[in-house]
């Protein structure tokens, strides 16, 4: 007779993720962002995903004009994680542009401004 194999435990190196939380962010909503990392939601997923979550997030601003957006997930704030139920939060970091200086060629800095 064949044995119904044992659900496997999640695996350690992998967390099911509930929801994710966003600080810093100012430009775009919470639920503009949780709409970008939907996909990792409710899954088990690999610190390798966790990380593409929140590249995802920098493709999401970089996509818009927001090019020195970052978004990195904090190490205080994700210390405690449960691996069956984690909210993780993802920090932004919404960097501006003060001034461009351009020099050497002058036909060029009449066009910028």
């Amino acid at each position: 007779p064949r044995s119904v194999p044992e659900p496997q435990p999640i695996s350690p190196r992998t967390i099911r993720v509930r929801q994710f939380k966003f600080q810093g962010n100012t430009v775009f909503t919470q639920q503009q962002l949780n709409e970008v990392v939907a996909g990792f939601v409710k899954r088990d997923i690999s610190i390798a995903e966790l990380l593409q979550a929140s590249a995802a997030v920098r493709k999401f601003y970089a996509d818009r004009g927001y090019l020195v957006a970052g978004a990195f997930i904090p190490e205080t704030e994700n210390e405690a994680l449960d691996p069956q139920s984690a909210i993780v939060t993802i920090q932004v970091v919404e960097g501006t542009i003060e001034q461009i200086k351009v020099s050497g060629n002058d036909r060029v800095a009449r066009y910028v401004q």
